[in-house]
């Protein structure tokens, strides 16, 4: 799969946190609250076996989609190595060695 501009990457991982946000299941007594007295908050709480893991499903696959968005694709950790590496940048052990 090609990797998306970065711009539509960012877009993707700012809408994907955003909605992280509004459907982490912590947030459901706050929601019950700003919804208390209307038809939504009457089936929110009426039915909150069914939004619970609901909410919790779309929190985590949101965080999975900003993390996957904001990496870029691939773990930034898998990078840095090897452009160091070229850069001539001392090891791990070098900069122990130095060390008193």
């Amino acid at each position: 799969m090609a990797t998306p501009p970065i711009a539509r990457r960012r877009w993707r991982a700012t809408l994907s946190v955003v909605v992280a946000l509004l459907t982490c299941p912590c947030h459901l007594p706050l929601w019950l609250a700003l919804l208390a007295g209307t038809a939504a908050g009457g089936w929110l709480s009426h039915h909150l076996w069914l939004v619970l893991p609901a909410m919790g499903g779309l929190f985590a696959g949101a965080l999975w989609v900003a993390a996957r968005a904001l990496a870029g694709g691939e773990a930034a950790c898998c990078t840095a190595a090897p452009e160091q590496a070229e850069k001539g940048a001392p090891s791990a052990d070098a900069v122990a060695e130095k060390r008193p």
